[in-house]
C-alpha cells in the first residue's frame, strides 16, 4: 500500500511545485513592467523634536499596477527620526537594516503623494538614503528606478538644530 502511494504523492508534489513556479514567474513578469518617476522633498534643516515633513511624489508610468508602493529608509536616519504620522496611512515595518513604509497599490498611469511626518531626535547633520520600492505579497520588495534620472535612491542630508 505504501509503495502504491509514493508515485501519487510524488506527482502531486511536482504539480504543486509547478503551480508555485508559474505563480512566482507571473509576479516577476509584472514587476518587470513597474516603471515610475518620483520626487523626494526632504527638509535641509529641522529643529530638534519639532515635526517635519518628508514628501514623496510618485507617478506610475508603466503599464502594470504596483500592488504595494513603499519606501525603504536607511537605519541610521530611521533611528534619529521618530515617525509621527503618514498620509495616506502607511504600514511601518522595522527591518534590521532599514525602516520600510508601505502605502498600498498604485494603478498604471496614476500619481500619488506620500507624506511622512517625523520628529528628529538628535542634533547634527544626518544622511538619509531613501528608496522607492514595489512589493507583491510574499516577495522581497524591488527597488524601483526613477525613469527620469535612472537613480535607484535619493540621498540627502538634514541638519537638526536646537531651538
Amino acid at each position: 500500500m505504501k509503495s502504491a502511494l509514493r508515485p501519487v504523492v510524488l506527482i502531486l508534489g511536482l504539480v504543486a511545485c509547478g503551480l508555485i513556479a508559474v505563480a512566482a514567474s507571473t509576479v516577476a513578469d509584472q514587476s518587470e513592467r513597474w516603471t515610475i518617476r518620483y520626487e523626494i522633498d526632504l527638509p535641509r534643516r529641522a529643529v530638534l523634536r519639532v515635526e517635519n515633513r518628508l514628501v514623496i511624489d510618485v507617478e506610475n508610468v508603466g503599464d502594470a499596477a504596483i500592488p504595494d508602493v513603499g519606501l525603504k529608509i536607511n537605519r541610521a536616519f530611521a533611528n534619529i527620526a521618530t515617525i509621527t504620522a503618514t498620509d495616506p496611512r502607511g504600514r511601518i515595518d522595522d527591518a534590521p537594516t532599514e525602516r520600510r513604509i508601505y502605502f498600498g497599490s498604485l494603478s498604471a498611469g496614476a500619481r500619488a503623494r506620500y507624506t511622512i511626518r517625523f520628529s528628529p531626535q538628535r542634533i547634527g547633520i544626518h544622511r538619509a538614503a531613501i528608496r522607492v520600492v514595489g512589493a507583491s505579497r510574499g516577495l522581497e520588495p524591488r527597488t524601483l528606478l526613477d525613469q527620469s534620472s535612472g537613480s535607484e535612491q535619493f540621498i540627502g542630508e538634514i541638519e537638526v538644530i536646537e531651538r
